[in-house]
């Protein structure tokens, strides 16, 4: 009965490998110093057990189409001990930095991006302490 039970949790699991985000919503947008551009972050989740994952587009000011313009991608970071997330920091018109705390894995997509004409350049940075977040994900801090 045991090997049943395990065998049927198993299945479950490996069939849900190549699950996708159930769903995304938009928690962040910071404009560039320029105003040409946006970062925004994307949290999802596809599950009440798995870890949030955090998309980060560069898109025209204002735009909602984010298509093709994913440049990073986050799973299960962390602004603090208690809350989840990335923080976006404009270093310059041209240079985006992701801040978070740790993550379970961070890549970058496109490590240079151009759009409306402006170039901006991506960079992740891990370890950095947001003691102001809230608890909980980025979305519910919205609410």
């Amino acid at each position: 009965m045991k090997i049943s039970y395990l065998l049927v949790t198993i299945a479950a699991a490996v069939s849900c490998v190549g699950c996708g985000l159930h769903s995304t919503d938009e928690v962040s947008r910071v404009t560039s110093p320029n105003g040409k551009v946006d970062a925004v972050i994307f949290e999802g989740s596809a599950g009440a057990t798995t870890a949030y994952e955090h998309q980060i587009y560069v898109v025209g000011r204002g735009e909602k189409d984010a298509d093709g313009n994913r440049v990073a991608r986050l799973h299960g970071a962390s602004r603090n001990d208690q809350a989840y997330g990335v923080n976006l920091r404009w270093q310059q018109n041209d240079s985006l930095q992701v801040e978070y705390l740790k993550a379970q894995s961070a890549h970058v997509a496109q490590p240079q991006i151009t759009v409306n004409g402006a170039s901006v350049a991506v960079v992740l940075k891990d370890g950095v302490l947001d003691p102001t977040a809230p608890s909980g994900s980025m979305p519910f801090n919205r609410k």
